[in-house]
């Protein structure tokens, strides 16, 4: 099982490593947290980002489709993406949360509002 986790999240590296350079303007955003100053605020932001990601990346399947005007299956199948990509990326930020790197979402991810 370990074994097939690590091969996901290692093709999951390769495919996004190999994605277009045109999704790489807008598309994926720098995550709200890499605003904080202090090393203390930017970790502690960036597992709370990765906890709203993880718990609730998969609401995107359900969110997405009535986003797009008169193009439902198109909806669909971002909603599919950004479920997946929305939780896996959320899982990373929380395991990496002491290192205060950024991990780009599509769209941001999941976007909460803080007050600092």
């Amino acid at each position: 099982m370990k074994q097939r986790l690590l091969a996901f999240f290692l093709w999951l590296c390769l495919v996004s490593g190999m994605s277009s350079p045109v999704l790489a303007g807008d598309y994926f955003q720098a995550s709200p947290w890499v605003a904080e100053t202090t090393y203390m605020d930017k970790t502690t932001h960036k597992l709370g980002f990765g906890l709203m990601n993880l718990l609730t990346g998969w609401s995107a399947f359900f969110f997405e489709p009535g986003r797009e005007e008169n193009h439902f299956f198109e909806g669909i199948g971002k909603g599919i993406l950004y479920a997946i990509t929305d939780t896996a990326g959320g899982a990373l930020h929380v395991v990496t949360f002491p290192v205060p790197f950024d991990i780009p979402l599509p769209l941001g991810g999941i976007n909460h509002e803080y007050e600092s």
